[in-house]
């Protein structure tokens, strides 16, 4: 027999809910969800699933961010999820990179240390070239590319309450 039709989002809402409604209990008071589609060949919640015909294709981000808001609105009626907001809106007013979130896998963490190692390089190769000068210029090339190479990314994030 065929599963009822949005089923299967509806046992994945409970199991994502429930997981959420455990982070609550041990003391978590936000979760960030990064909402993007599937590359192929990726599993996102059960590992090595087999292959099904009828949801062979990823959802659109904008597909997936609804699944995802429907998911967080069925936390908020559960009493689990006590806000929903966007990363970016979060990261407003930081004011150094160091308090920018940082997860695992993502990608700032690797972005921020190739910035890191092509400023380095730009600052040594400035450092041993002759400058004409004390070489002031150089380094604030040098530190500019920090600044002008960082900019915020979204997400959905969920307050536990």
């Amino acid at each position: 027999a065929e599963p009822a039709e949005g089923a299967r989002s509806l046992v994945y809402h409970a199991m994502l809910v429930g997981y959420l409604d455990w982070c609550r209990r041990a003391g978590l008071t936000k979760v960030h969800i990064w909402v993007a589609p599937p590359q192929p060949g990726d599993d996102y919640i059960f590992h090595a699933k087999p292959r099904d015909p009828l949801h062979s294709r990823p959802m659109s981000a904008a597909k997936l961010r609804q699944w995802y808001e429907r998911m967080l609105g069925a936390g908020e009626e559960a009493g689990v999820v006590a806000a929903t907001g966007e990363l970016f809106d979060e990261t407003q007013g930081l004011t150094s990179l160091r308090d920018f979130p940082m997860f695992e896998g993502d990608f700032w963490p690797d972005k921020l240390r190739e910035i890191v190692r092509e400023t380095a390089a730009e600052a040594a190769a400035a450092a041993t070239a002759p400058t004409g000068g004390n070489g002031s210029k150089a380094r604030s090339k040098a530190k500019g590319a920090v600044r002008s190479k960082a900019s915020g990314s979204k997400a959905s994030g969920a307050k536990a309450s």
